[in-house]
């Protein structure tokens, strides 16, 4: 897959659920720009750290892997910026207590003097309300959102086969998948990519499996 293509982003849109109610709302993650703090849960590989680069190219702001975040002393720049701080998950793994990494996040956040936020976590590594009520200490105004990144539309999933140059037809690429009961993967970006290289000369692979294993033995 040539640059142009892996650098291809859809517009993603998200599900808050309406603290106290099953209320959910669903809207484009764009609409959240002047929001002063939300939290991104998504699946692994469900393009949350895309969604953030997306959102610094379009609105501005500050990328920064959480970790790094985490372990060194925060910029100056930084206070007058939005920080969109990826990839929380990623420092818990492993760890016996997913609170402390959140703290060396918060501490940093409150020495900047508590500048609008964006942070995003794997779904399995969220400790829910616990993490929420943390956040909302160092927030601008109090509060945090949380927001869930939907998988990926039909016509998302069109959109980016259509700038993919080994895919000449999107439908018929849509249907092979169906056809091999491969189009659980089409919802999942990373997994859309892998599929998409693993076919190459259209030889499609016959379990998610053997997708993954063609896409390491090419790498």
């Amino acid at each position: 897959m040539d640059n142009a293509a892996k650098s291809f982003i859809v517009p993603r849109s998200c599900t808050r659920v309406v603290q106290g109610s099953r209320e959910r709302i669903i809207c484009p993650l764009h609409d959240y720009r002047d929001s002063p703090a939300y939290v991104l849960l998504g699946d692994p590989g469900a393009g949350k750290t895309e969604a953030f680069k997306q959102e610094v190219e379009e609105s501005g702001g500050e990328y920064i892997k959480a970790r790094d975040f985490a372990t060194f002393d925060p910029k100056e720049e930084y206070r007058n910026k939005t920080l969109f701080i990826a990839g929380l998950d990623e420092m818990r793994a492993g760890s016996d207590d997913g609170r402390t990494q959140l703290d060396h996040i918060r501490r940093h956040l409150e020495r900047l003097g508590r500048p609008r936020f964006r942070l995003s976590c794997r779904e399995a590594d969220w400790l829910g309300g616990s993490d929420s009520e943390a956040l909302t200490r160092v927030s601008p105004d109090g509060t945090v959102v949380a927001l869930h990144l939907d998988p990926l539309t039909d016509d998302d999933i069109v959109e980016i086969l259509r700038h993919a140059p080994t895919v000449t037809d999107p439908d018929a690429f849509i249907g092979k998948a169906k056809e091999h009961r491969l189009d659980e993967l089409l919802r999942n970006p990373q997994n859309l990519k892998l599929l998409i290289e693993a076919v190459g000369d259209n030889e499609w692979p016959q379990s998610r499996k053997e997708t993954c294993g063609r896409r390491y033995a090419s790498s």
